[in-house]
């Protein structure tokens, strides 16, 4: 990868929750909500903003650092979508997209970020796979958790 495109990653997750899908709505459309049932996500603020939703999120998953990032929903369409774009440690954006299936949500997460700080930045060779494994781990945790929210 040449140029600044070493630091940019592509993620695509899929999560299955059974249960009910305005449940699920609930959860992803507040995310002030996250850390109650999301593990790794340590703090979600809701700041006052003008101009529609923005987060504050610090989160942490396999090692002892936490990121820092911002979001802002700029779009949304009930059960269908939400597109957020992202700054602070990750700046980016990402878009939730739900598909109604017979008992429940598919869940695709789709989240284009490049990273910020030095230290995420040094490593680069040796970063990468940590970051992903990291990122991999966070969203199976996220998964369980939204499942056991809705599965209440």
């Amino acid at each position: 990868m040449a140029g600044g495109t070493q630091h940019k990653y592509n993620f695509h997750d899929t999560w299955l929750i059974k249960g009910d899908a305005e449940k699920v709505w609930q959860a992803i459309i507040h995310p002030e909500t996250w850390n109650s049932w999301w593990p790794g996500f340590k703090e979600c603020e809701l700041l006052d903003s003008p101009s529609g939703v923005v987060c504050r999120f610090s989160i942490q998953s396999l090692f002892p650092v936490s990121i820092e990032f911002y979001t802002h929903t700029t779009n949304y369409e009930k059960l269908k979508f939400i597109e957020v774009k992202c700054w602070g440690d990750l700046t980016g954006h990402g878009r939730w997209e739900f598909e109604l299936k017979d008992k429940g949500v598919e869940l695709r997460h789709n989240w284009e970020v490049t990273t910020q700080p030095l230290w995420m930045k040094a490593g680069n060779f040796l970063g990468r796979p940590l970051f992903k494994k990291s990122h991999d781990h966070l969203m199976k945790e996220g998964e369980k958790g939204l499942q056991g929210l809705v599965g209440r």
